[in-house]
């Protein structure tokens, strides 16, 4: 008998690609989906977070349970409804699930909860960030801290519980890299701000695999970076994105102060310096297929 893998945010660009490995190895998926979907592969059951009510027996025999739901941080201008949106599409969420759980006799072998490697704040310097850090106290920081507290309470179940602090997610169907390398690809790519803020990234194969890993390795618990070995600047990774793509990189940095105008508040996504360390992952004995940028963008943009 297959193991059940329920997913929350199944249909977003991390939860679409984990889904994929995770038919491959073998598993029973099941997404929580807020309308019906025709896919003969994977499972879909209703919810409604704004009601408070997920379908009968979504959770039921489920093994684990992946919780990616969330509204996107980059979409709209964060305006007082729209962070409130942010925070309580990750909390409301993640407080529904395990509310149900509590309601299970057999409980999932673990509990893996999305957060963002922005918790320790979106501007930290040059500083090397490793997960006993101190949180930030900016907004993107508050998000992090308040989806973290809201999974924090499965543990009170028995549940096994592994927190990943997502980097910049590269991918080659969306995401960041889609929307940074559209100026490049008609060659006006440049830094931005300084160019010297340092910017943490993970390829989305890695990311699922790392996802992986902590399904299966019981040692595997609290919270993980969920980054790449080597944290770049904005400056070299402009550098190696133009030279992917084969495209000039000779114009200066788009001044902060034009990102400021063009994205408000959230420029702070793109100006921020956050370096964190992927130490503790390394320590699990989980090898990176793409550890470098260089062979991450190479195969990105091939």
């Amino acid at each position: 008998m297959p193991e059940k893998v329920v997913i929350s945010g199944g249909s977003g660009l991390i939860g679409s690609h984990l889904s994929r490995l995770l038919l491959k190895e073998g598993y029973q998926v099941a997404h929580l989906s807020r309308s019906i979907h025709e896919d003969k592969a994977i499972q879909h059951y209703l919810w409604d977070i704004e009601e408070g009510k997920i379908e009968e027996g979504a959770l039921a025999g489920a093994d684990y349970i992946i919780n990616l739901a969330g509204s996107s941080l980059a979409d709209h201008r964060w305006s007082a409804s729209n962070k409130q949106n942010i925070i309580r599409s990750r909390t409301a969420s993640t407080e529904l699930i395990v509310r149900e759980l509590a309601r299970l006799q057999v409980k999932p072998k673990a509990f893996i909860s999305a957060s963002g490697i922005n918790y320790y704040g979106g501007d930290r310097g040059d500083a090397l960030l490793r997960e006993q850090s101190g949180a930030g106290q900016d907004f993107m920081a508050s998000v992090c801290r308040a989806w973290e507290n809201a999974a924090e309470r499965v543990e009170e179940q028995g549940v096994r519980l592994v927190i990943f602090r997502i980097g910049v997610v590269l991918a080659p169907d969306g995401g960041a890299l889609k929307q940074l390398m559209l100026p490049f690809r008609f060659g006006f790519g440049a830094a931005l701000g300084t160019g010297r803020q340092y910017f943490s990234w993970i390829h989305i194969d890695d990311l699922c695999k790392l996802m992986l890993k902590a399904m299966r390795d019981e040692n595997m618990h609290g919270a993980y970076n969920a980054v790449a070995p080597e944290p770049v600047t904005n400056a070299h990774f402009s550098e190696v994105l133009a030279a992917a793509l084969n495209k000039p990189y000779f114009l200066p940095e788009v001044p902060g102060k034009l990102m400021k105008l063009a994205l408000g508040e959230r420029a702070i996504a793109v100006l921020g310096s956050v370096r964190g360390s992927a130490d503790k992952v390394l320590k699990t004995g989980f090898k990176f297929q793409y550890p470098e940028l260089e062979s991450a963008l190479g195969q990105l943009v091939s």
